[in-house]
């Protein structure tokens, strides 16, 4: 019994060897990798729809589907996300081409408006001023509308707070 003690104190002398932790580095911000754009943003408007995320809201994650279509003349793209109480929202939009009378609004589960976003451009976005943080869970309704025609691609995007 007297030949184990010595072999059981290099065992324990290993052992807390290993339990000491060194000290890790931790990356600076701009070493960390960047995120992988998945397969749904290979087409040209889900690469801007990416860029626009990566710019506005690169904290939050992609809550729902990638929904795109055509939009034209008095026929609104209308799209049914659902909503939690326990996180914030923002809504981005991408089109083709500016486009004139662009809108783009979010009614509450009893069909009541929430938020909208107007304007000429290619681009919109609900929640960046002011994050879409809903006391319930529901189904909402998004409606995505212009006075042109054109493709469209929309995502929602949710973290714990924007």
């Amino acid at each position: 019994m007297c030949s184990a003690a010595p072999l059981s104190l290099a065992l324990l002398a290993l052992l807390v060897g290993c339990a000491e932790p060194t000290p890790a580095a931790t990356p600076a911000a701009e070493e960390l990798a960047p995120v992988e754009r998945g397969p749904e943003y290979d087409f040209p408007l889900g690469q801007r729809l990416f860029d626009l995320w990566r710019e506005d809201a690169p904290h939050a994650h992609a809550t729902s589907s990638l929904h795109r279509g055509r939009l034209a003349p008095g026929r609104p793209a209308e799209n049914l996300v659902v909503l939690t109480g326990v996180r914030c929202y923002q809504i981005l939009a991408v089109v083709e081409r500016p486009t004139p009378g662009l809108r783009l609004t979010l009614f509450d589960p009893t069909g009541v408006p929430q938020v909208r976003a107007e304007g000429d451009s290619d681009s919109l976005s609900l929640g960046h001023d002011e994050p879409i943080c809903p006391g319930a869970p529901g189904r909402y309704r998004l409606r995505l509308e212009g006075d042109g025609e054109t493709a469209y691609a929309l995502r929602v995007y949710g973290a714990m707070s924007l």
